[in-house]
């Protein structure tokens, strides 16, 4: 049975519309709860659950695929202006969607540097009190292995 959170999940490219065309991103189901948006430059995992939203930054290191938890660190950018358009919260998942909301928002006005490849956010990143590297779950990176796999193989 679907709840709610799998619903919003299932709609993740329309909460992402905006993120998804200026970036010219995919979004690819990962699994109930989780979404991968990515370009040829970046890799953002979405997990939603009752509580909200976070986001991993995914990279490649020594053929191991980690992830940077940096939702927090990220989130410090946005402002006011990220804040529009939100939902009355009337029912159960109107926060997280207004999370997306912002987050899109976000990462459309304030991340360009992030979803463009630029690296040197990175390093600021890995000095500040938010620095967490992470394994992803097995079937999570499985699925990023074989959509790394098929875009190399088209350079």
């Amino acid at each position: 049975m679907d709840s709610i959170w799998t619903m919003i999940n299932d709609e993740m490219g329309k909460y992402m519309e905006k993120v998804i065309k200026k970036y010219n991103m995919n979004c690819v189901k990962l699994n109930k709860l989780s979404s991968i948006l990515y370009n040829d430059y970046c890799y953002l995992i979405i997990n939603i659950d009752r509580f909200g939203v976070d986001f991993i930054y995914v990279f490649e290191e020594e053929g191991e695929i980690l992830g940077y938890e940096c939702s927090n660190y990220l989130c410090m950018r946005f402002d006011d202006v990220d804040r529009q358009n939100l939902l009355q919260e009337t029912k159960a998942g109107d926060a997280v969607k207004n999370e997306l909301i912002v987050i899109a928002n976000g990462w459309v006005n304030k991340c360009e540097d992030v979803l463009t490849g630029e690296k040197d956010w990175i390093q600021k990143y890995e000095k500040s009190p938010f620095y967490s590297k992470t394994k992803l779950p097995i079937d999570v990176e499985r699925i990023i292995k074989i959509i790394l796999s098929s875009r190399n193989n088209k350079k």
